[in-house]
């Protein structure tokens, strides 16, 4: 179903072929991640496989192919090729790839300062510049840009000793939200910027269907309870002109005095956790206020996320879409409370045995009240199954109880059946042994009334 292939200066060559039969690699794993997490693809390989001694570190390129859908669906670089003995004296390579997402750290961008451009001139001025310092094989074509602001102007600097990837992250990212998709196209990379990638699958997922595991992690660590709010960056007085060390605007002046916000309810679960947001397009200390407040009243306070066992019942043609990170599925399982469409956020693809293949769904964020409700659900799940403990123990010691009585019953009917077997023994044994005197008083008159004949 996988067609591996490795691009070197000998061309390309088939290391892992989709036919029965033909060269497979060892434990071939590709782990792919959401937006700009970039992709993995792990294998081991003997002496005796094609492309053993080709490969290289970082020069050797590879794509992983499916046969079916004939879609590429990992493409990238070797980044560590590792040759190793195993304790029985096997020589092989441990090799491990990383997706072309990775190639963003190859260019370190130079110093600029965005004003008065959008978000997608100023993205496409990232790509551009990263595009200015590495091979053809590694540039990116802006594609599709949906994320904006509210002014749709971005205001920042770019520091020129960041790399691409680390730019993109904390500039764009970190700033204004949205993914990074990459689309392979004609021998070129397109790379998108969206406010959320991915469809609604329409495969579902449940027990006794395709859901072999699964489990469930509630995560509050990213919870702030204690806010400082910041805005755009104040302007430097005349003459001067180091804008980056300028100090942002606060919500102090219109605060009575504090340049923070409290949430009183969050802090008395949770405790104090202060952290910062900031919104560089505000430039009035009552909006960032307003703001804020939106901000912390709207807050998510945990995350649900699911590691998932299932099989895909794409390949066997039993669904019409396969799953993908991404995309969002309904998945269902009563014991869990489980019945939603979650998007999947991580997944772990084996090529020599999909049935094995993991997916992580989540993060769901959860709200203080939704957060409060699990809580209570799990906790009313708890005692249910509790009283269900307990009244099983209750059935048991009854059931215990009324076989303690049979018992007894069948007990004292042996004792009664033995009893009347006792005395019917003893009747017999009193029946024949009169039986046996009287036989004996007849045989003795039979035997002296024929003496008395004879005189």
């Amino acid at each position: 179903m996988y067609l591996v292939t490795i691009y070197t200066n000998d061309g390309e060559i088939v290391i892992h072929s989709p036919y029965a039969n033909a060269v497979k690699l060892i434990d071939p794993t590709i782990d792919f991640g959401l937006s700009l997490e970039v992709d993995k693809f792990t294998f081991q390989m003997l002496p005796t496989f094609p492309g053993y001694s080709s490969i290289d570190a970082l020069t050797t390129r590879i794509t992983v192919k499916n046969t079916q859908t004939d879609k590429i669906v990992f493409s990238g670089r070797v980044v560590l090729p590792k040759e190793s003995f195993s304790e029985d004296g096997t020589l092989f390579k441990e090799i491990t790839c990383e997706s072309e997402k990775g190639y963003l750290n190859d260019s370190i961008q130079s110093y600029y300062k965005a004003q008065n451009i959008t978000p997608k001139q100023f993205f496409t001025h990232i790509i551009q510049e990263h595009n200015k310092q590495v091979e053809e094989h590694k540039q990116f074509l802006v594609g599709t840009v949906e994320v904006t602001n509210s002014t749709d102007n971005v205001y920042k600097f770019i520091d020129d000793t960041a790399t691409t990837y680390e730019t993109i992250k904390e500039k764009c990212l970190e700033t204004f939200g949205g993914e990074i998709r990459i689309r392979r196209g004609e021998g070129v990379n397109f790379i998108d910027w969206l406010n959320s990638s991915g469809i609604n699958g329409s495969q579902t997922i449940e027990l006794k269907k395709n859901m072999l595991s699964v489990s469930r992690t509630m995560d509050p660590n990213e919870i702030i309870t204690i806010l400082k709010p910041r805005g755009a960056r104040i302007e430097a007085p005349e003459g001067e002109t180091s804008d980056v060390s300028m100090p942002r605007i606060t919500i102090e002046k219109v605060n009575n005095g504090r340049d923070y916000l409290i949430d009183e309810q969050k802090r008395a679960r949770f405790g104090s956790i202060a952290g910062s947001v900031v919104w560089d397009d505000v430039h009035e200390p009552d909006i960032l206020l307003a703001k804020a407040k939106q901000w912390l009243a709207s807050q998510k306070v945990s995350t649900n996320q699911f590691q998932i066992s299932a099989v895909d019942l794409f390949p066997i043609g039993l669904a019409v879409d396969q799953f993908e990170v991404g995309n969002w599925h309904v998945v269902k399982n009563k014991w869990l409370g489980l019945d939603e469409n979650i998007r999947i956020v991580g997944m772990q693809l084996k090529l020599n045995e999909i049935e094995k293949s993991t997916l992580t769904f989540g993060n769901k964020l959860k709200t203080q009240e939704q957060y409060n409700a699990d809580i209570s659900s799990a906790k009313s799940a708890v005692t249910t199954m509790a009283s269900g403990v307990e009244q099983q123990q209750a059935n048991i010691v009854a059931i215990n109880k009324n076989l303690n009585v049979e018992i007894a019953n069948l007990r004292n009917n042996f004792d009664d059946l033995n009893y009347s077997y006792e005395n019917m023994a003893e009747a017999f044994t009193s029946i024949t042994n009169d039986f046996g005197q009287r036989i004996i008083a007849l045989e003795e008159k039979i035997n002296g009334g024929s003496g008395n004949g004879g005189v």
